[in-house]
């Protein structure tokens, strides 16, 4: 159903002016080309749709996490196995906190596939095209390719899947196992959604091909593939003197060094460590490097991007400078974070998203006209009436349900309009005037996701980014708790364990220990006067007092618009 769809959405948007004039611009090679007027539910449509059959490799870059891994289910939809997502080590510059294995195996993945030359579309977020990766050539040589019809030593193999960090078990049902019945190999790469069997004749490899874990049931076969390690922080034998003599380049002392290295043979997922990697490479490398010479970056929301990399940049400084003087083996700023602009002019066929027309005028300028996706409030009447009137003016309507369920329920709903129900899930809508295509998630018809509004009284807070936007004394509003003043950063000892907190204060002197990876909870008090706020009690009435009376101001004005409506 999902390939019927794409095709229909093709066959408009070839007939469509800008989509025309975006593929004009791109198929002359008049890079770059800037794209405006798309709402963020449209953009993964567009840049599957546009990119397929045109470039073998794409990567879009992100701002945030979330950003990225929304896009990426999105894409994964609409372009299937090919679509991967490139995390980042979502951990608090320096900390001792560590990365999950989950991370260090996708992204290991993602890199074998763009070095294999594979078909793929990579999605990452801002910190991660900003992350130093190893030496192209270094990886390269990690990788063990598997060929049908080819020999293979099965003990060799074996032993090599160990140094890699993959777990043998009696039957595999996770990413990062393997299995060995006699002469046959079963074996879950990372990052991928089955897993493989390898059936040996004698040293022969005679069949590679995917299977369901659950039935064990063959499925698809292949000619080939590649085994990589499982991050690319593993340190195998026979490194050892390339690795601390890249680290001696850095001056690193000589027993800092080595009890880096002995950390890293240990364990690859330890605490920090992918701050201390980069300086094991000579001469470091981005995600483009391992790229194709003919692929495409496409850089989504590019004015965050360039703000995000400058805060980044802010960050990693102030988290460094706050542990100098510490015998930590770690990586300075200028190296363990690469230059946005160095590497955003190292592209060549780049397609910007801003938010807003640039102030050079360009001719390479496409502008779309898309419409944000439409609440119905859980107003059912409202709904399948605004239905029939938009298929009575011909509009193509698809509905997308998480479930198969949700999808027969809206089906019911909907079975005397032409409109189509599908059940698969995407992250918002959007509508398509021109084109008389509209997009609806289950959740605009029925309002059942919750989202957590970021103020509760706009005009006197400010979103922060990151704890480093914060200076001490600075007035900041607490989710759950209310005003504050934020009093500074800490390292506290808790459970043998030492850790960062973000120490906020509150009436009657009374402190609030938050972990800095709970900084979205806390937003900058904007002052409206010369006075300084109250500050709220913990526990106390007066912030719960006021947001009943924002709810209840909330509520009454959705009844209003039921009313209206109805």
């Amino acid at each position: 159903m999902i390939k019927l769809f794409i095709n229909n959405v093709k066959t408009r948007l070839s007939q469509y002016g800008p989509f025309r004039r975006l593929d004009a611009f791109c198929s002359s090679g008049m890079y770059p080309v800037e794209v405006l007027g798309t709402e963020p539910g449209f953009l993964p449509l567009l840049t599957a749709i546009f990119s397929e059959n045109r470039y073998n490799q794409v990567l879009a870059v992100l701002p945030t996490q979330k950003e990225a891994e929304d896009f990426a289910s999105d894409i994964q939809l609409f372009l299937g196995d090919c679509a991967h997502h490139f995390p980042s080590w979502q951990t608090v510059p320096y900390s001792d906190l560590s990365a999950a294995s989950w991370i260090h195996a996708k992204r290991s993945r993602v890199l074998s596939l763009l070095l294999g030359g594979k078909r793929i579309f990579t999605v990452a977020p801002l910190a991660a095209f900003l992350s130093p990766l190893p030496e192209v050539e270094k990886t390269r040589i990690r990788l063990f390719p598997i060929n049908s019809g080819k020999k293979l030593d099965l003990e060799s193999l074996v032993k090599m899947l160990s140094e890699y960090g993959y777990d043998r078990v009696p039957r595999v049902t996770l990413p990062g196992e393997f299995a060995v019945r006699g002469e046959v190999l079963d074996l879950f790469l990372p990052g991928e959604s089955r897993p493989i069997r390898l059936l040996l004749d004698f040293e022969t490899v005679e069949n590679i091909r995917y299977f369901d874990p659950i039935t064990q049931r063959s499925q698809d076969f292949l000619d080939s593939t590649s085994v990589p390690p499982l991050s690319e922080c593993i340190m195998l034998p026979g490194e050892e003197e390339k690795t601390m003599h890249a680290m001696r380049e850095k001056k690193i002392p000589e027993k800092a060094a080595a009890e880096a290295f002995e950390r890293m043979k240990q364990d690859p997922y330890s605490s920090g460590l992918e701050y201390t990697i980069p300086l094991t490479y000579t001469h470091p490398a981005s995600i483009l490097d391992y790229m194709s010479q003919d692929s495409a970056v496409f850089f989504i929301d590019y004015e965050r991007l360039h703000q995000g990399a400058e805060m980044m940049e802010r960050e990693y400084k102030t988290c460094f400078a706050r542990i100098r003087g510490s015998n930590k083996p770690v990586a300075p700023p200028e190296t363990a974070l690469l230059q946005f602009t160095q590497l955003e002019s190292r592209v060549s066929r780049k397609i910007l998203f801003p938010m807003h027309k640039s102030e050079k005028s360009g001719q390479n300028r496409v502008v779309f006209a898309c419409d944000p996706p439409h609440s119905y409030f859980g107003n059912i009447v409202y709904f399948t009436e605004e239905m029939g009137n938009l298929t009575g003016l011909g509009y193509s309507i698809y509905i997308f349900a998480d479930y198969e369920a949700q999808a027969e329920r809206i089906r019911h709903l909907v079975q005397d309009l032409a409109v189509s129900v599908i059940p698969a899930g995407i992250t918002r809508g959007f509508t398509i005037p021109e084109l008389k295509l509209m997009l609806i998630h289950e959740n605009e018809i029925f309002r059942r996701k919750k989202h957590v509004a970021r103020t509760l009284r706009k005009i006197e807070s400010e979103k922060i980014d990151s704890f480093v936007d914060l200076e001490e004394g600075d007035f900041i509003v607490h989710f759950q708790h209310g005003i504050g003043c934020y009093r500074g950063l800490h390292r506290i000892k808790a459970a043998g364990n030492e850790r960062d907190y973000i120490t906020l204060e509150y009436a009657d002197k009374e402190i609030i220990y938050l972990p800095t990876e709970q900084v979205n909870l806390v937003e900058r008090y904007i002052t409206p006067g010369i006075r300084s706020p109250r500050l709220d009690k913990i526990g106390g009435r007066s912030w719960a007092a006021r947001k009943a009376k924002v709810k209840k101001a909330v509520e009454d004005i959705a009844a209003q618009l039921l009313d209206l409506y109805s």
